[in-house]
């Protein structure tokens, strides 16, 4: 038949078909609690219509079915919940008590002792939101680090604004090189799918307006950084990080997807300083001198090209995209 996805795809009638027998077969000899993580990411209609069919689902088994399901969703879209035995948890309401255990054991790790102060004002205005916790012990340390005093400390944290989006708003000006920021940025919201540490590397260096002509001249400028991953952080400013991935290499992604939402829905506003629009010819330079070194080499030196410039692969995606873009328009 061939491989799924390829030669041959699934009907989702048929999948729900296949997960109702599945799930009423093995209920039957034991407990099935299924978990559906970040509904919210499917947008409000298509979260609603997940809810919808699951809740059909649970009405369809039999009484005796041992069989439990777990949404886990932001505040919005809201939800049309109408199955009678549902219960709601809040988790702002309920993990006060592990926002201040990660608080205290963070802020333990600095070079000095941080007054209690700032220990409970950042678990009194976390209100429950880990991620604005975390954001705001890495923005002290931060400072601890660059040798802030305590008082200039207590006055930045008041400065920080309780939404996530206005504290992201706040970070992106604090960003001391706002172009190269920029850049990274677009790369992690917009590629076809997640980079790896070494392809983000070659997409930070590879430029439209230059004079070189293969990667090994940009490899073997002052630009290529040695230690990415705390560039990474620098640029980003905590934004982003590095994530395992099962069988492959690490990937780079934003830390939170409320991050992705906000670059994308709010746009980027770092206001680098730009000259003048590029050409689309100077463009195409860059995407020729990525895309053009694969197809001079034979199998054996393309896997070693590969494995020293990593980006080589998706940059020809870019440029079939490129171009399919440019007729659309």
């Amino acid at each position: 038949m061939g491989a799924p996805g390829e030669k041959w795809h699934w009907h989702q009638n048929e999948l729900v078909d296949f997960l109702k027998l599945s799930i009423e077969e093995v209920s039957k000899t034991r407990p099935v609690w299924l978990f559906v993580d970040a509904l919210d990411e499917c947008g409000k209609e298509n979260a609603n219509k997940l809810v919808e069919g699951f809740e059909s689902l649970l009405r369809g088994c039999p009484s005796t079915a041992q069989f439990r399901i777990c949404f886990s969703c932001r505040h919005y879209p809201i939800l049309r919940l109408t199955y009678e035995n549902a219960l709601e948890i809040c988790t702002e309401r309920e993990n006060e008590g592990d926002i201040s255990t990660y608080v205290h054991a963070q802020l333990s790790t600095s070079t000095s002792e941080v007054p209690d102060t700032i220990e409970k004002t950042i678990r009194d205005r976390a209100s429950g939101v880990f991620m604005w916790a975390r954001l705001v012990v890495e923005r002290v340390l931060d400072l601890e680090l660059e040798g802030e005093g305590w008082k200039s400390i207590e006055d930045e944290i008041d400065k920080i604004p309780d939404e996530l989006d206005g504290l992201y708003s706040g970070l992106i000006q604090s960003m001391k090189d706002k172009s190269s920021s920029l850049k990274l940025i677009q790369w992690i919201c917009f590629a076809l799918r997640p980079l790896s540490l070494e392809e983000l590397q070659w997409a930070l260096i590879v430029e439209a307006d230059c004079s070189y002509t293969s990667l090994r001249q940009y490899g073997d400028k002052s630009k290529y950084v040695t230690n990415m991953e705390n560039r990474l952080k620098t640029l980003s400013c905590g934004l982003a990080e590095v994530v395992p991935v099962i069988h492959a290499r690490p990937v780079v992604q934003f830390i939170h997807q409320s991050v992705k939402d906000f670059f994308r829905k709010k746009g980027v506003r770092l206001k680098p300083r730009v000259k003048k629009p590029i050409p689309k010819k100077r463009i195409w330079k860059a995407l020729r001198i990525i895309g053009s070194q694969g197809s001079a080499y034979a199998t054996s030196e393309r896997k070693k090209l590969l494995s020293q410039f990593p980006l080589l692969t998706p940059s020809r995606i870019m440029k079939i995209q490129g171009k399919n873009c440019e007729l659309k328009n």
